[in-house]
């Protein structure tokens, strides 16, 4: 799984390194070390604020925690969804098929239990480079309120990873 993430590499480097225009600079993200569930985050698309599709790759803001377009608002949105079932569930089908996305991080957080308790790892790439997370996401509206949310993609764990939790987020390349 993956709880919470780390980005803080300038957006416009993020930008040139995915292809994809940046987030504009009225739009505020605020790098982190920690990037929790119910905040915005980047996310690279292909597919227009309207739905047009093959627009040009572009980071806009989303909320972590996905809200299909016929839930009602809970505080217990998905933050992660299995990559295996997604095209199975009907919560996530539509946009598995349709709005996927890439959420940039420079890591992510694992709690690994120990006798002392929960202790957190912290997973980069070697070559201390921004890792690309595959990520769905949908829009929202009710009563002129609008929302666009997203949800990353997990995998079964790699060996490097495994020892720590089962899960972790797909890694895309920058492709």
């Amino acid at each position: 799984m993956c709880g919470r993430f780390a980005l803080f590499t300038p957006m416009k480097e993020l930008a040139a390194v995915a292809a994809a225009e940046p987030l504009s600079e009225l739009t505020p993200f605020a790098p982190s070390w920690n990037v929790c569930p119910q905040q915005h985050v980047p996310v690279a698309t292909e597919v227009g604020v309207d739905g047009e599709q093959n627009v040009q790759r572009h980071f806009r803001l989303m909320q972590w925690g996905f809200r299909p377009s016929w839930a009602k608002p809970s505080n217990r949105e998905p933050i992660n969804a299995r990559r295996e079932t997604v095209h199975d569930k009907p919560m996530f089908r539509r946009a598995a098929e349709q709005r996927r996305g890439v959420v940039p991080a420079d890591g992510w957080y694992e709690w690994m239990t120990t006798p002392q308790g929960k202790t957190p790892w912290f997973h980069k790439s070697e070559t201390e480079s921004p890792l690309f997370m595959a990520a769905l996401w949908e829009g929202w509206s009710k009563n002129g309120d609008h929302l666009e949310s997203c949800v990353l993609l997990t995998q079964e764990a790699n060996l490097d990873c495994r020892e720590v939790h089962d899960r972790m987020p797909v890694l895309l390349t920058s492709e």
